[in-house]
């Protein structure tokens, strides 16, 4: 099972609470009746606190750490903001070394470098052949060497591509990521909660100021209801076919206070709809 797989499985049930205490947002990412692979994130300015059964971790951005700004990060940038954590930042896995090697292996090949050595097929062979029982990200560096040493392949072989086998087999530590992906699905869900909880109050408001309810979701019906009704003043062509976009919302600010709460209406739809994903409840 890969690591994705792995941490899907891990989160499969999981769900997401906040609290405020003062200034401070935290947030509860686990799965009810248990604490197994349950996370805390603490949002303390532009700090991220992890705590749970995952280990511990502290991320320093800078902005703001909002649910709305954590979940637009890709995952390389928000684990380049890693300031500490309980586990590392990389794990060594040895499959994933050999894979590189072979990886390694066949480009040269490919390209013809180094053709007619000798060296560089027996440097390989060696590597292969003696680590398979490697665990620890050590005793792989000390191999290469030995491996470099036993078929005198420093003068053969490119300084550059040496140091990089020497990394072969690092990988981002799983709890890392599964931070990440933990904090990006608690993150959604809450989003889509607040705009779950937030709309019906909108829609409670715009049909008091509206004097009618009507279907917010259609231009026909917005339209009747702001120019017809309402008589705002547009400078768009007089038409039984509207049509509402956001730009045009835009420009009849001011004019009544239905306007802005339609924009933030759609505002809410449209956070729905980028996070719905991870909210079945969610249907646009």
């Amino acid at each position: 099972m890969n690591n994705e797989a792995l941490i899907n499985n891990w989160f499969e049930n999981h769900t997401a609470t906040m609290e405020y205490q003062g200034n401070i947002q935290v947030i509860e990412w686990r799965e009810p009746g248990t604490r197994m692979y349950s996370v805390k994130y603490v949002l303390d300015g532009s700090n991220v606190f992890v705590t749970g059964d995952l280990g511990t971790a502290t991320f320093r951005l800078t902005e703001s750490a909002t649910i709305h700004n954590l979940a637009r990060y890709a995952k390389d940038y928000f684990i380049g903001k890693l300031v500490c954590a309980q586990h590392g930042t990389f794990s060594f896995d040895i499959e994933t070394a050999r894979k590189h090697l072979r990886e390694w292996k066949q480009e040269i090949d490919e390209e013809e470098l180094y053709y007619g050595s000798e060296s560089i097929p027996a440097f390989y062979d060696y590597l292969m052949t003696h680590s398979k029982d490697i665990t620890h990200e050590f005793d792989w560096k000390r191999l290469v060497e030995l491996a470099a040493d036993a078929v005198n392949v420093w003068y053969t072989l490119d300084s550059e591509d040496l140091s990089c086998i020497c990394e072969y087999g690092q990988e981002l530590d799983i709890n890392l990521i599964a931070y990440y992906v933990g904090l990006q699905r608690a993150c959604s869900e809450l989003i889509v909660q607040e705009a779950l909880d937030k709309i019906p109050e909108l829609e409670a408001s715009i049909f008091s100021r509206a004097g009618t309810e009507f279907n917010i979701q259609s231009d026909k019906q917005v339209g009747v209801v702001l120019f017809e009704k309402l008589k705002l003043v547009s400078d768009q062509e007089s038409s039984t076919e509207y049509s509402i976009t956001n730009d045009l919302l835009k420009k009849l600010q001011g004019q009544h206070p239905i306007v802005e709460e339609l924009l933030q209406y759609r505002t809410y739809l449209i956070r729905i709809g980028n996070h719905k994903q991870f909210d079945e409840r969610a249907v646009v």
